[in-house]
């Protein structure tokens, strides 16, 4: 004989709720995927330097000074 109980009733429907939610996501079209972002280069290593020297923050400073006077 099973017993079902309050816990393991909801425990049984979110187990099937999950399990199914899961099939629907992984088994979307492919098709319907759309690729956004292609870059104009294959093969070739990409290096982006987010650091900037203490020079080049000065000379940015000063610019930007230059600029709110009107000089340039």
């Amino acid at each position: 004989m099973i017993v079902l109980n309050k816990k393991r009733l909801v425990l049984i429907i979110m187990c099937v709720f999950v399990s199914v939610f899961t099939f629907m996501l992984s088994n979307q079209n492919e098709e319907s995927i759309i690729q956004t972002v292609n870059l104009p280069v294959s093969g070739k290593t990409i290096v982006i330097d987010a650091r900037t020297s203490e020079f080049q923050m000065k000379v940015h400073k000063v610019v930007m000074v230059l600029l709110k006077r009107r000089l340039i």
